[in-house]
């Protein structure tokens, strides 16, 4: 049996999702949660589902009723998960101690009275990036459709999976990203040119993103609403005809909410960068100027207090 030294970790941005390699065999690919539902998977080696047990199989938290049950069928594929269960018969305990152990040994948080080892990951993909470097099968690890580029992800997860990236270089693996993606980029520090912008460029920007946000959150809305509706409608059907028509209505809807949610999600998330470097212009020109110490703000971003 060959053993493949490539692994592809795929999320859904639309954008560089479509650079996976789907057509190579020489390549493991690793999705997560209700991915099985996408019409754009061609395959699957490794499924993550780390959500707790009460989430997944809660049908309520998704929007495929059916996947607490598909959880518990036997598939071709192993399903990494918090624990082996017994009426899921293909998940595999993730081995937090053992990549923790052997991946993390030196981060520790520590205070005046103790010293404890600090886990850190914070999405399904630091977990994805973590089990390959662990592996020690791999020799190069892909991440397409992994852009971190929603609200949620740009403040708790980005971070995160760049630390496990980093980790993978760190240990010879090679990490690869579509050129497009906006994984790894910014200006070279001290060899390419700075430019000074001022808070004030920040804020037409933000102000020129504004109508949009709230275009692409009406968008959303009304797509949520549509939904909702043809589910309501789906479950209204008297026979198979019915059943079919609408049936295929609601996914093509739950298809746009789905694009329509992501929409918003990168606009409201830009807009959200857009503010957090205008504080942070404000605030190097303020301690330029000696108005404040960076002490300061840190303090008061922490405690949330003005300044």
């Amino acid at each position: 049996m060959t053993v493949n030294k490539e692994v592809a970790i795929i999320g859904t941005q639309d954008v560089t999702r479509g650079f996976t390699p789907w057509d190579r065999t020489d390549v493991d690919f690793w999705l997560c949660n209700d991915a099985i539902y996408f019409e754009w998977v061609k395959k699957i080696d490794l499924l993550f589902e780390m959500h707790d047990r009460a989430d997944h199989t809660d049908q309520d938290k998704y929007n495929y009723k059916e996947y607490p049950d598909w959880l518990k069928e036997e598939h071709p594929f192993y399903i990494m998960m918090q624990e082996f269960y017994p009426d899921m018969p293909s998940s595999v305990r993730y081995p937090m101690e053992a990549v923790c152990d052997k991946l993390l040994p030196g981060l520790l948080r520590i205070s005046d009275t103790h010293e404890i080892k600090q886990k850190y990951f914070t999405s399904s993909a630091a977990y994805q990036i973590a089990l390959a470097i662990f592996s020690g099968q791999y020799k190069r690890i892909g991440l397409y459709g992994i852009e971190m580029m929603t609200k949620t992800e740009y403040q708790e997860q980005r971070d995160c999976v760049m630390f496990w990236a980093g980790l993978a270089l760190g240990r010879g693996i090679e990490v690869v990203v579509p050129d497009i993606s906006s994984l790894f980029r910014g200006a070279l520090y001290g060899y390419e040119t700075e430019v000074a912008i001022y808070g004030s460029e920040f804020d037409k920007a933000a102000e020129a993103l504004k109508p949009e946000v709230e275009k692409q959150k009406s968008v959303m809305d009304k797509a949520i609403g549509a939904t909702q509706y043809a589910l309501a409608i789906f479950q209204e059907a008297k026979n198979d005809e019915e059943n079919a028509i609408r049936s295929k209505q609601f996914f093509e809807s739950l298809e746009k909410q789905h694009k329509a949610i992501f929409n918003y999600g990168r606009v409201s998330g830009a807009l959200e960068e857009t503010l957090y470097y205008r504080d942070i212009t404000d605030t190097k020109f303020k301690v330029q100027r000696g108005e404040m110490t960076l002490l300061e703000k840190e303090t008061g971003d922490r405690y949330g207090t003005e300044i």
